[in-house]
């Protein structure tokens, strides 16, 4: 008995959770499915900004335990990657992470051919025959390179046997690449095909494949044929049938001659794809010769198109999906960056005020979750992690006069199962309702995860008139934000003209060492500038998410017992006291 292994798991992948991340790679979206993995847009950075879109394939997670499945997608990218040729999608990359063994190729921005004809029949259009004989032209062009393949000077054997619409892809520059070597045959495969396994599709499968007969690259011109009879035809070659009925028709018959189902097809064109879909002693020996006579038995249809207008019919067709992804790109994108910029631990100082037992100090918190004590009378060196848990205040090590606020925020996204968990934990609230209110989680720029301080006390301003100021001109100070626009900059009490945007510019004196800046939703930030200083960041803190509620106050630390009452001499003596 034949099994028929195809679409396997389709289903249980569209459910399947995306990765985030693969090696190097940053998964964006979705962009395929088939029967041994999902093909997603992710991306790929490198110095100076580069950046590049990359289409990665990812064996299904319930496939992956399967030896076999890793074994042929290893097979693929080994054999892919030899094929150099226009008309083949190159492949990368491979790599294997905890999501399992996945392949890296090109990018082809369009859709393939079986998108294109779906498309089309929505629309109740066809493909013009001029088109689609280019396309198919040039995937069999692709379809040859393989064939001729070599390894060490000798023909590898390859035989695609899946040669379908799915897997021609056409780019919007109106080029076709032929991909998805799968279940390609060679003769050097270290993985078989077990016996009675019969792999592709079966409306594209030649009678000897479905016969489990030992096939060759003749097999792919079989396929080749079926789909050039579609094109020319309009429909489907195999209608209404189930897999039985298509294997038996298969085996038994031939497919109908074009002109019994259009009769404008030139015959020429027509003895073209009919020799394609002949017994296999008849057929053409290679796939060149077959993209020979389609270009040929086209010429009374004025020739296949070429490169531009199928370009253009391709743009027109997909534009408004390339259109819908590049959107969904950009939204993943925007809310993996705001994930990022709030799950980075905010930082908040606690001052504390000089006292009898030694110099202001102040505590900072550290981006690896610690926390450390700066001591301003030696130059801002940490000294090491501590805890921020109050000590009693009888302690002269640590006697704060006013405890300030740290908030920390996690958050994880699964973009797959559509999942977000937010965690959140705080420290004691100020004792001021008010300042409560305006804590939140400000946007922060990533960084390195090394101890760090958002404000560091800087020296006294010269005084007006002092050798540091006197003579030197206003300078002209930018503040930058990246997530919202500065509506507003306030210098010493008086607001600066500026025009909104993320980038202000505004012209301050020589001794400023002030400014607050203030967001177009009533956000302040008070930035701290040094001597010289042209430019500054700034980090709007984020409102806190409604959900979360208002910010959860903490108990007041527990007051010491009041003293026992002085001893009364007047009283009688405590007969239990000993």
């Amino acid at each position: 008995m034949l099994r028929f292994r195809q679409n396997v798991g389709e289903k249980a992948s569209r459910k399947a959770r995306a990765p985030l991340q693969l090696g190097r790679y940053e998964v964006l979206v979705p962009l395929a499915s088939g029967g041994m993995g999902t093909v997603y847009v992710a991306a790929v950075r490198g110095a100076g900004g580069f950046e590049r879109e990359v289409a990665i394939k990812l064996i299904h997670e319930h496939l992956r335990e399967e030896e076999q499945f890793t074994a042929d997608l290893l097979e693929e990218a080994k054999l892919a990657v030899q094929i150099r040729h226009p008309n083949v999608v190159g492949v990368l990359d491979t790599g294997e992470e905890a999501d399992g063994v996945y392949l890296v190729m090109d990018y082809v921005e369009g859709d393939s051919l079986a998108g294109l004809m779906r498309r089309m029949r929505k629309q109740e259009r066809t493909i013009p025959a001029a088109i689609g004989l280019r396309i198919l032209h040039d995937a069999l062009l692709g379809l040859h390179a393989a064939h001729e393949l070599r390894v060490d000077g000798e023909l590898a054997g390859v035989v695609h046997r899946d040669f379908t619409p799915q897997n021609i892809l056409v780019g919007t520059d109106g080029i076709a690449r032929l991909t998805d070597f799968g279940v390609a045959k060679a003769a050097h495969r270290t993985s078989h095909t077990a016996t009675g396994i019969v792999k592709g599709k079966l409306h594209y499968m030649p009678p000897e494949q479905a016969r489990a007969e030992p096939i060759d690259r003749r097999a792919d011109i079989w396929s080749a044929g079926v789909i050039a009879w579609e094109l020319l035809a309009r429909q489907r070659l195999f209608t209404d049938l189930n897999d039985a009925a298509i294997v038996l028709k298969l085996v038994t018959s031939l497919p109908p001659p074009l002109r019994t189902v259009r009769e404008e097809v030139p015959g020429a064109l027509e003895k073209a794809v009919q020799d394609a879909l002949s017994p296999r002693e008849e057929r053409y020996p290679t796939a060149l010769d077959f993209a020979r006579a389609l270009e040929a038995g086209a010429e009374p249809l004025g020739g296949l198109a070429d490169i531009d207008h199928v370009a253009s019919f391709v743009r027109v067709a997909t534009k408004s999906k390339i259109a819908k992804r590049k959107e969904k790109i950009a939204e993943v994108r925007a809310l993996r960056t705001h994930l990022d910029s709030i799950a980075e631990i905010t930082v908040q100082e606690i001052p504390h005020t000089p006292s009898d037992f030694g110099p202001a100090r102040t505590w900072t918190h550290r981006t690896d979750g610690a926390a450390a004590l700066v001591d301003e009378a030696s130059s801002g060196v940490a000294q090491g992690p501590m805890s921020l848990t109050p000590t009693p205040r009888n302690d002269p090590s640590s006697s704060p006069r006013k405890w300030g606020v740290m908030a920390v925020a996690a958050a994880a996204l699964t973009l797959g199962g559509g999942a977000a968990v937010w965690l959140t934990s705080h420290r004691p609230a100020p004792p001021s309702t008010a300042a409560a209110d305006e804590m939140a989680l400000p946007d922060v720029e990533p960084t390195s995860r090394s101890a760090r301080e958002v404000s560091v006390p800087l020296p006294e301003a010269p005084a007006e008139g002092s050798a540091e100021v006197e003579g030197k001109p206003p300078r002209r100070v930018a503040f930058r934000s990246a997530v919202v626009d500065i509506a507003d900059v306030v210098v010493g009490g008086q607001s600066l003209p500026v025009t909104p945007g993320r980038e202000v510019t505004v012209e301050v004196g020589p001794n400023v060492r002030e400014a607050t800046v203030v967001a177009r939703s009533g956000q302040r930030v008070q930035v701290n500038l040094a001597a010289g200083q042209v430019e500054a960041d700034v980090a709007f803190p984020a409102r806190r998410p409604a959900h979360l509620g208002p910010v959860p106050r903490a108990p007041s630390p527990p007051r010491p017992p009041p003293p026992p009452p002085p001893p009364d001499d007047n009283l009688a003596p405590n007969p239990f006291e000993n």
